[in-house]
């Protein structure tokens, strides 16, 4: 019959600093492996998308109106004045990706899993955004 003592150390690696950067590799071998998956999807998702915001949408309103004048007076141009919203499109879409990664990642037990293999909180939200945000990086 196992003691105390011996039960109180088999449950002491879940008692981790949440700013624990242990884990951070496992989460994001864990993501690579699932892009790889998704290989289809990546041209679309870090090329295509960028451009078609850019060339069809932005430069199409552009040719309706090619400055945009600001409240101080400066004139600036029109994909000037869109690239941060485009930005802001692409950066949501990807991190609503990573929500529902995550949301994977609870329903399926996957989380768990990298609990077990010793990922704190910090390394697990680090591991899981560094992609997305690689990858807004690339789209830019």
């Amino acid at each position: 019959m196992p003691t105390e003592q011996s039960a109180e150390s088999a449950w002491r690696h879940h008692a981790r600093s949440p700013f624990s950067l242990r884990g951070l590799t496992v989460v994001a071998e864990f993501e690579v492996r699932a892009i790889r998956n998704l290989k289809s999807g990546m041209l679309g998702q870090y090329v295509v998308e960028p451009l078609v915001w850019t060339a069809l949408l932005a430069a199409g309103l552009m040719s309706v109106q090619h400055v945009v004048r600001l409240d101080s007076g400066r004139e600036v141009e029109y994909l000037t004045f869109a690239f941060p919203g485009i930005v802001g499109i692409l950066a949501m879409r990807g991190f609503s990706r990573t929500i529902y990664r995550c949301t994977i990642d609870r329903r399926w037990g996957l989380l768990a899993l990298k609990v077990i293999y010793g990922t704190g909180p910090l390394g697990y939200v680090l591991g899981m955004t560094a992609l997305p945000i690689v990858g807004l990086w690339i789209q830019m």
